[in-house]
């Protein structure tokens, strides 16, 4: 999705490859050891989107260290392989999170590692390495919701004119940014050859409530925000703030707002 997203973006530009399982150019399973393009590919700058989002089970912790951390040192292989001058990882703002965080857990935990390998592979090797950490991502159609379901049950409920219930008294904290925006942002990285670690991220994070209120004002059709006291509550997510210093060095600062991203969706959805 990510990745899909970025290259499109890119094309406009430059020839753009896909690598990956399914619908690619080159098959690349990055979990496997032998994870290698074919010979003789030569590429300026090789983006890495490949993620595990995790599990409850010891299998589920095994794939996800495996995907999200040796998958980057594949990644960094193929980089010197293929010849590319410039390295582009993106990771997650939840690599920032630890043992004190409700959120913190064996995604978060394997995407600092392979952050943290990256980092040790190219500092040694030499290869240039930049590190986006984006907050959460939604989009105009939906390609998002696997894995935010929350913010599109607001939006689902706010377009059908119902209630939103949320469970507990907490109005939890979130940083949503729009996935246009991150990839203009990883386009222009790209572009600039910008190198280092930054966090990328909305310039201001929104409560639940907010996103439910900017939505019914989108969609026109009533309903209200309920919180359920005698649930528990929903967590917040830990505020990480977006870097200016990458956004000046890119000349772009992520522009679209919650509620010209959901007039977006709105669109989308009447205009299928």
């Amino acid at each position: 999705m990510v990745g899909r997203a970025c290259g499109e973006l890119l094309a406009g530009e430059v020839a753009v490859f896909y690598a990956g399982r399914g619908t690619a150019d080159f098959e690349l399973d990055m979990a496997s050891s032998n994870a290698a393009l074919p010979d003789g590919m030569r590429f300026d700058v090789v983006i890495h989107v490949a993620a595990d989002f995790g599990g409850t089970t010891l299998e589920d912790w095994f794939r996800t260290e495996s995907v999200n951390a040796l998958g980057v040192l594949n990644a960094c292989r193929i980089a010197r392989q293929a010849e590319a001058g410039h390295l582009l990882l993106v990771s997650t703002v939840s690599a920032c999170y630890g043992p004190q965080d409700s959120h913190y857990g064996i995604y978060s935990m394997s995407k600092r590692h392979g952050d943290e390998l990256a980092q040790l592979y190219c500092r040694q090797s030499g290869l240039p390495l930049t590190i986006l950490r984006p907050s959460q991502l939604y989009d105009a159609d939906s390609k998002c919701r696997k894995h935010q379901p929350l913010f599109y049950a607001i939006v689902d409920k706010a377009q059908a004119g119902e209630d939103m219930a949320f469970f507990g008294s907490n109005d939890a904290l979130r940083n949503f940014l729009f996935l246009d925006d991150f990839a203009d942002v990883v386009a222009r990285t790209v572009k600039h050859h910008v190198l280092g670690v930054f966090n990328c991220a909305a310039i201001s994070p929104v409560r639940l409530s907010e996103i439910a209120a900017v939505a019914r004002e989108v969609f026109g059709r009533g309903g209200q925000t309920v919180f359920q006291h005698d649930r528990p509550d929903i967590a917040d997510l830990p505020f990480i703030d977006g870097q200016q210093s990458l956004f000046s060095a890119i000349g772009y600062v992520p522009a679209t707002a919650l509620r010209q991203g959901l007039l977006r969706i709105k669109r989308a959805r009447e205009n299928p």
